[in-house]
């Protein structure tokens, strides 16, 4: 499995990084941003490890789906 991609949550950082850990929270914008930072299309079916506040990795996750919507 290759990692493509480092992503860490700019706000409560920690909190959400276990989320993701945990289940809890399954959807982001912020690869959104992380793709627009960083001049890199993010893919479905490649990965991304979720860093810590530290910039440690907490886990590692698949995308299964990029969904763009107006709000």
């Amino acid at each position: 499995m290759e990692i493509k991609h480092r992503i860490q949550f700019g706000c409560d950082t920690d909190e959400l990084a276990d989320k993701v850990l945990s289940g809890e929270k399954t959807a982001t914008s912020s690869l959104y941003d992380y793709s627009l930072m960083n001049q890199e299309e993010i893919k479905v079916n490649e990965c991304a490890s979720i860093l810590d506040s530290q910039g440690k990795e907490k886990c590692i996750v698949k995308i299964e789906r990029i969904e763009i919507v107006d709000f």
